[in-house]
């Protein structure tokens, strides 16, 4: 029996805002760095499984997809809820005048602000793609948790999840970008995983 389909599947919409989302933070958290003064991690990681080494790598941000929910299905698309995870490094070491566990859930409260702030900035409301492929986007929630403690200093891992709804085709309608600006940013590879860099 010959092959039905005569053509590649196109890229899905939930690879191309996972990854379009790792690009954001990739490009916006070193400028957000230079404008706050404050230590932000200077890329964002995408579908890293490899430990990160607390001395040398935080702080340190991990885009990945969690889940999708599709429903409105036509013969067309369907509604894809994406829910990504954006997990969030910190730690601090103790001195004589501060406990390290402080320290680090600030650094934690702090880098989720920054995260947060630059995805839900108005700038970022279609994440770079042309209306109407981004149909929500928005952080639903997040959770943090102190991982690692010692005499030395403590370690925290924080959770943010993102939403986003797009429209999942069958490879009729493809999405096109809204600005190219994101291409400096390009996608590398380490024996740790995947990172976008500016």
């Amino acid at each position: 029996m010959p092959a039905i389909i005569t053509s590649a599947i196109e890229e899905s919409s939930f690879e191309k805002v996972r990854d379009r989302v790792a690009q954001i933070l990739s490009l916006e958290l070193p400028v957000q760095e230079y404008l706050s003064g404050f230590e932000l991690p200077g890329k964002a990681w995408l579908e890293r499984v490899v430990p990160f080494d607390e001395a040398t790598e935080f702080p340190a941000v991990n885009v990945s997809l969690a889940s999708m929910d599709f429903s409105g299905q036509t013969v067309r698309q369907s509604d894809n809820t994406i829910t990504l995870n954006i997990d969030l490094y910190t730690e601090a070491a103790s001195t004589p005048s501060e406990q390290a566990d402080t320290e680090a859930a600030i650094k934690m409260h702090r880098l989720a602000r920054f995260v947060r702030g630059i995805l839900e900035h108005t700038a970022y409301k279609t994440l770079g793609f042309a209306p109407p492929f981004i149909m929500n986007r928005h952080i639903a929630s997040f959770g943090y948790v102190k991982y690692d403690e010692q005499d030395a200093g403590s370690g925290f891992f924080g959770r943010l999840i993102l939403s986003v709804k797009v429209a999942e085709t069958n490879g009729i309608v493809a999405s096109l970008p809204l600005a190219e600006s994101l291409t400096e940013v390009k996608l590398n590879t380490s024996d740790k995983g995947y990172y976008y860099e500016a």
